[in-house]
């Protein structure tokens, strides 16, 4: 009896560690893995993609989101978050884009205008989520891709 709690507990531990792990992270095409700190993300000159993931339940997704913007302190006014959506129109994006937006903006207190959407990413997965320095929106191989700021959303979903 006293192996097999420790051994319960082991195989416990081990199992709740893999839980969430969908896709093992990978550098951008073309460019060597970078490693960087929260001191870095604060002080960004270029684009960087923290996740990527494909459909997920909301609850699951908003996890991920607050991941993402726990990131960069409440302070930081130089960096904006940017989603990248594979959708390529408002009206199939449109659902998915307004749940984003509210977590973020209500639940998140994140201004508007620090966050944008990208529509039309040429990605393998659904959604990508990119720190990216204030008016620089461009993301890697995304040249033609629909930019939509956040605080002009609530026009474009019209």
């Amino acid at each position: 009896m006293k192996l097999i709690v420790p051994l319960f507990v082991i195989c416990l531990v081990s199992s709740i560690s893999v839980v969430g792990q969908q896709t093992r992270p990978e550098p951008i095409p073309g460019r060597p893995p970078v490693i960087m700190t929260s001191a870095d993300f604060e002080n960004l000159q270029i684009p960087a993609q923290l996740d990527r993931y494909d459909k997920l339940r909301e609850k699951d997704e908003r996890i991920r989101l607050d991941r993402f913007v726990d990131l960069i302190s409440a302070d930081n006014k130089t960096v904006e978050y940017v989603i990248g959506l594979k959708e390529k129109t408002k009206d199939v994006a449109a659902p998915h884009l307004s749940s984003i937006f509210r977590f973020l903006t209500i639940e998140k207190k994140i201004t508007a205008n620090r966050i944008s959407f990208v529509l039309g990413t040429n990605s393998a997965n659904e959604v990508e989520l990119w720190l990216v320095p204030n008016n620089k929106i461009v993301l890697p191989g995304c040249a033609d891709c629909l930019v939509v700021a956040g605080e002009k959303l609530n026009e474009f979903l019209k």
